[in-house]
């Protein structure tokens, strides 16, 4: 299962996919955070997000705010910065702290 979940990180928008098995909240799962390179986005980890989903692990993958044109998340490539990125994906942790105690996932 795939879903697209959007998190506010300032004034932009972080666009995520999460990856998950069917029964994801009637069973404890491990889970894994995908973070892309130069120029990547959220979409290029659907091969490895739907292979963890169908063997019962959680799959987060985030486009870093400005990373490319395709990505969905909002920000220019020339504002993104080492420092941005950590921003970004503290922000998704804060996020999801909540979800993996609520659904009792291991990271």
């Amino acid at each position: 299962m795939k879903t697209n979940i959007s998190i506010k990180n300032c004034e932009n928008t972080i666009w995520c996919n999460l990856y998950a098995p069917e029964n994801y909240i009637d069973k404890k799962f491990p889970a894994v955070i995908m973070s892309h390179g130069y120029n990547g986005f959220a979409d290029g980890w659907d091969l490895e997000g739907e292979y963890f989903a169908k063997n019962e692990i959680i799959g987060f993958a985030l486009d870093f705010c400005g990373s490319s044109k395709k990505s969905r998340s909002t920000g220019k490539l020339t504002d993104m910065t080492i420092s941005s990125e950590c921003s970004d994906l503290q922000c998704v942790l804060e996020h999801y702290q909540f979800f993996w105690y609520e659904y009792h996932l291991d990271l």
